[in-house]
């Protein structure tokens, strides 16, 4: 609503009118001021796994605060593209809503999918100050996808109602709350002289006298127009409108985290799976790879002739120890009869046959409902990961640990007493002196919930999971068993004759141990 105010107010036919007016000129709605993040930046990036060239997946890596032209950005970068369809991994803290709608529609129009994610480049980042890409990668970085801590929240979400497939799996938050507006307006003063000729006003002159900028109060209203806008968007998004009822549960300054029930009765999430689903190595070998498979002409096969180049063999670890045995461990703790705890003690060597006897041992023992603690330095990675997806199947936790046995001497976790007439051993853990290393930790990723001792130190060895890395099986199981890419990352980043140790802040970050577990362990 434009209005006026009259410095002068006398108005005769045929005589010239010097008037002095106010006006409320070019009012326009505004957003909130915007998070301090940097802005969305946009790459494409190539799988970094290896053993996918010369045919790996690529993606968009979007991270970063949603600005005012962010849209527009966004749509020459998808020119720049082609025809490409790369799937989208967000991490976003929100922003512009009407730049977060404008990429919306341009991602369905492409029919692109969407997942909540975040990046993790093999070398440099888009933000790396100095960051220089060799020549060959044409401008696309190299990196691995995770799903650990990626958020998509605010303005966000409504990038992600625009995907084809929408994916947020564990780990990863989506959140909204209240958008927020600002009017402002421009008052404009000006001396304007004009003639009434015959009834009507002619204006003669117009000079503007002074300009000031009127800023309003930050409101949750937005009017039921653009509330309209945004239902009508997220209809076409086959979204229910019902989730501008789920922005009103948190204030501005606030964030409501939508649990997956909440996602899945607005349809905002079509599948609860990790990032890496999109840009898994696997879906390039199938005999009709996936649309972001792309061939890297520049790579070149080195053809290495046996007669001329010896390649340096490294011995894989040597691993002591008996092999891998079972027990069914009842704690030993006073006055906790009749109901005390039991568990499965699985201590020792990861062999070829390991898997099949803990089958044949849950088989017998009918011990479908006890947690595991574990204990052991390693063995075959590939027997580990049949054993890891028993595990997993059974729905069983993992705990690192050893066992005090009841009746053994001091170094009571190298022994073992005799069982009861039921087959039971009795014991209590002890989580000072737990080890798991090598083909162990692919065991444990395997466990509904995975606890350790703070202090527990784990080592890994990339010579020992070689096979395994290059024909890509342990990073498809990593993704399966919800482990962050990071560790295949950090192990992938290792020299060959190294190994790679981490702490339980790294385990955590790696989403490997979920939970802390005190000396007596979770069992206790």
């Amino acid at each position: 609503m434009i209005t006026r105010f009259l410095g002068a107010a006398l108005v005769l036919a045929c005589v010239l009118l010097q008037v002095d007016f106010t006006e409320a000129a070019g009012k326009k709605t505004t957003r909130v001021k915007e998070p301090s993040d940097p802005a969305m930046t946009f790459t494409v990036v190539r799988s970094s796994v290896p053993g996918c060239e010369p045919n790996c997946p690529q993606w968009i890596a979007a991270e970063g605060r949603i600005a005012r032209n962010t849209g527009t950005i966004f749509k020459k970068f998808l020119a720049k593209l082609g025809k490409q369809r790369l799937p989208i991994i967000i991490t976003s803290p929100g922003g512009d809503v009407d730049s977060a709608l404008a990429m919306g529609q341009m991602i369905r129009a492409r029919k692109l999918d969407v997942a909540v994610g975040g990046t993790y480049y093999a070398g440099c980042g888009p933000i790396t100050k100095d960051c220089k890409l060799p020549k060959e990668q044409n401008g696309i970085y190299r990196g691995t996808a995770t799903t650990y801590n990626a958020y998509c929240v605010s303005a966000c979400p409504f990038i992600l109602a625009g995907g084809q497939r929408r994916l947020a799996g564990s780990g990863g938050y989506v959140g909204v709350h209240q958008i927020t507006t600002q009017p402002s307006f421009e008052r404009v003063r000006y001396y304007e002289t004009y003639r009434m000729i015959n009834g009507r006003k002619k204006v003669l002159s117009r000079k503007i006298i002074s300009r000031k900028k009127i800023i309003g109060k930050v409101t949750t209203k937005l009017g039921k127009s653009y509330d309209r806008k945004l239902a009508a968007y997220l209809v076409s998004m086959d979204i229910k409108p019902d989730m501008l009822n789920l922005l009103q549960l948190a204030k501005p300054a606030d964030m409501h985290y939508l649990s997956r029930a909440e996602m899945t009765a607005i349809n905002l999430v079509t599948d609860f799976d990790y990032a890496g689903t999109l840009v898994d190595g696997a879906l390039c070998k199938k005999p009709a790879p996936a649309a972001n498979c792309i061939v890297d002409r520049s790579f070149k096969v080195t053809v290495v002739q046996p007669s001329t180049v010896v390649t340096p063999v490294t011995k894989a670890p040597a691993f002591s120890g008996s092999a891998m045995n079972f027990a069914i461990v009842r704690s030993n703790r006073d006055n906790c009869e009749p109901s005390c705890v039991e568990w499965i003690y699985a201590d020792g060597k990861i062999l070829v046959e390991t898997p099949s006897k803990f089958e044949e041992f849950l088989n017998r023992q009918g011990t479908t409902g006890l947690p595991i603690v574990i204990r052991s330095n390693g063995g075959d990675t590939a027997a580990a990961i049949e054993l890891g997806r028993i595990i997993r199947k059974r729905g069983k936790d993992v705990e690192v640990g050893a066992i005090l046995f009841a009746g053994c001497s001091t170094s009571r976790f190298f022994c073992r007493s005799k069982p009861d007439e039921h087959g039971r051993n009795f014991g209590s853990v002890d989580m000072e002196n737990g080890r798991c290393d090598f083909a162990c930790v692919v065991a444990l990723a395997a466990g509904t919930h995975r606890s350790a001792n703070a202090s527990l130190k784990i080592r890994l060895s990339k010579t020992e999971m070689r096979a395994q890395i290059m024909n890509g099986s342990l990073s498809a199981y990593f993704h399966d068993m919800g482990i962050n890419n990071m560790l295949l990352l950090f192990l992938n980043q290792t020299p060959q004759n190294e190994f790679l140790d981490l702490g339980f802040a790294q385990m955590q970050d790696t989403n490997l141990v979920q939970s802390r577990a005190d000396h007596a362990g979770i069992l206790k």
